[in-house]
């Protein structure tokens, strides 16, 4: 009798047991489950409330920048110490909203950057291990004027080869235009290394996104863009062409530590970024392959040497100077036959 009831008992025990891991099991999921929810209205919210505040910070860059609405009279001579000149190359298609906050606004950082440097040259503090550029070529708009997919690297080699040979840039800024940079970013320093400048920007919480990246904002000697062939061409669509450019740089010996892009000291790469609200939607399809392509594959001189600005292939359909200070590539693909 006594072990009909331990049996019994043990049964019940069982069931019982199996019922409350039921109960653990379903209460877990209805936690996890609301914890989502929770988790997902707060990111909705986040994200609207980053959203308002970049719309609030484009709008206070406007308004900043209304009075840097007249062009610089180029080539600008800002200094007689250095023959270096600097061009500012940026990518572009239907981003007029981006464009009308850029332009105002990198005209107003350059000429407070060259009062900050006189200021220190008046005190004795020149920079003798970066060398300075002393010429504002112009900033070259390139212009995709088609419906292909947008190919921000090739727009760039475009820009690069069209700002060397045209005004004689030996020194570079590949720019997008929707990120600004903030005070104690220096452009007019001949970088000895290509450097990302944009290392720090808001919406990665003024920390790189990851060590390697090597998008936004770079700076670079045009000598160096030639040594290792530009940006690949191949790269329609968004994304993954930056990976690609550290390789290359990587490549031929200008990355100072592995696997880690260069970057200027901690304070000065800070950028925020506009609105993505005018941002034109990106076409992220093929993404992974791209990526796959990137991280599958060996480069080395002769790879690099297969395609980029020695490859470069466009159709010029105008060349519009916007301001004194500003011209717009406006390029299609050139046909292969």
């Amino acid at each position: 009798m006594a072990v009909k009831l331990l049996s019994r008992l043990s049964a019940h025990r069982t069931v019982l047991l199996a019922v409350c891991m039921v109960l653990v099991v379903v209460g877990y999921m209805v936690s996890s489950f609301q914890a989502a929810e929770k988790t997902n209205k707060l990111l909705v919210r986040s994200q609207s409330h980053a959203q308002g505040l970049m719309d609030f910070i484009q709008q206070l860059a406007y308004e900043v920048t209304e009075t840097y609405r007249t062009s610089l009279e180029t080539p600008v001579q800002l200094c007689s110490n250095s023959t270096s000149t600097l061009a500012i190359v940026v990518p572009y298609r239907n981003r007029e909203a981006h464009l009308k906050v850029f332009l105002p606004w990198m005209r107003r950082h350059l000429l407070a950057e060259h009062a900050r440097r006189l200021e220190q040259w008046s005190q004795g503090l020149q920079d003798q291990a970066n060398p300075p550029v002393c010429q504002f070529a112009k900033f070259v708009i390139v212009e995709q004027a088609d419906n292909t997919p947008f190919n921000r690297a090739w727009l760039l080699n475009i820009g690069s080869a069209y700002a060397y040979s045209e005004y004689g840039a030996d020194v570079l800024s590949l720019h997008d235009v929707d990120t600004l940079p903030l005070d104690g970013v220096h452009y007019l320093n001949v970088p000895p290394l290509p450097l990302q400048l944009s290392g720090e920007i808001d919406r990665y919480g003024f920390v790189p996104h990851y060590p390697a990246n090597a998008g936004g904002v770079n700076l670079l000697q045009y000598s160096q863009f030639a040594a290792f062939n530009g940006f690949s061409n191949g790269f329609d669509g968004w994304g993954a062409e930056d990976d690609d450019f550290f390789h290359r740089l990587e490549s031929v010996g200008l990355i100072e530590r592995a696997g880690i892009m260069n970057r200027p000291p901690v304070g000065h790469g800070r950028f925020f970024t506009l609105s993505s609200k005018d941002h034109t939607e990106r076409d992220k399809s093929g993404y992974s392959e791209r990526m796959q392509q990137t991280y599958g594959r060996s480069y080395d001189a002769e790879s690099n040497a297969a395609d980029g600005l020695s490859t470069l292939r466009y159709h010029l359909k105008d060349a519009i100077a916007l301001a004194d200070d500003t011209v717009v590539l406006k390029v299609v693909r050139k046909p292969s036959h």
